[in-house]
């Protein structure tokens, strides 16, 4: 069987969103999946900082971040973008104006706005969860190295978001990630572009390419990879352009995926 590169989404689909658990029989998938020469990425809106251990342990063969900012093979990095720190400070300043908590995503932490704590309750239990990861560090727009690569709202009542719009309008893409949130990257990166990256790297055309995710924000790589995959579970607007619904993270779904394409 020719090389194929496999891309994987973390939350909902390596993962369980309830019990944080990976099931052996991803583990088992993943392994056999490369004794059989095929390569193996995770391709994620989480910044590389971000990756949990865990995930880090089945040993992919590189990392597709930060929805396509940061991108790594076998430990290269072949793409690193994070926006500049006059930029950041800036799009700190102009959320707090148009009311908009936010937490903001770099390479090396996920930054919190203190000016935002305790305020919002969304952005608060987004932090304490980031802060148990040992990440979480607060906003400092004087520290000349504070920059990030993209960011996480929550809409709430009182925010201008047409005023937001227009702030970001041909600069950065808003994902709708149901409800009040939405994440927002620099226009012109996405998870599909980072396949795409990969793919000229090492000559692997995308008719070779598989996807694996279940929301929102893997609708770029699921419409791009021919061999799209839904999890069971996923969001519904991710199902018309998959190929194919497997089961849910607990359900064997990633293993019964790799089964049904002949990937193991």
């Amino acid at each position: 069987m020719e090389q194929k590169m496999i891309f994987f989404d973390i939350d909902g689909t390596l993962i369980d969103d309830r019990t944080g658990l990976i099931p052996d029989s991803t583990r088992t998938a993943i392994r056999r999946a490369q004794q059989r020469g095929h390569l193996l990425f995770v391709n994620t809106g989480r910044t590389i900082c971000n990756i949990d251990p865990d995930v880090r342990a089945l040993g992919f063969d590189g990392y597709v971040c930060g929805c396509g900012t940061h991108v790594e093979l076998h430990g290269e990095n072949l793409l690193a973008r994070e926006l500049g720190h006059d930029e950041s400070v800036e799009l700190v300043r102009a959320l707090r104006e148009l009311r908009l908590p936010a937490f903001f995503e770099g390479s090396g932490d996920v930054y919190g706005d203190p000016e935002m704590a305790g305020r919002y309750a969304e952005l608060d239990a987004a932090m304490r969860m980031f802060r148990s990861r040992g990440l979480g560090a607060p906003v400092k727009a004087e520290d000349p190295s504070f920059a990030f690569s993209k960011f996480y709202i929550y809409v709430q009542p009182e925010s201008d978001v047409e005023g937001f719009r227009a702030h970001i309008d041909g600069r950065f893409d808003w994902i709708e990630r149901g409800g009040n949130e939405g994440e927002i990257v620099p226009h012109g990166f996405s998870k599909a572009s980072g396949v795409d990256l990969l793919c000229a790297k090492l000559n692997i055309p995308l008719a070779d390419c598989f996807a694996v995710g279940d929301s929102a924000n893997d609708l770029s790589m699921l419409r791009h990879v021919p061999g799209s995959i839904a999890m069971g579970g996923s969001a519904p607007e991710i199902i018309p352009h998959c190929a194919y619904v497997t089961g849910r993270v607990l359900e064997d779904g990633i293993y019964k995926a790799l089964a049904y394409f002949a990937l193991i």
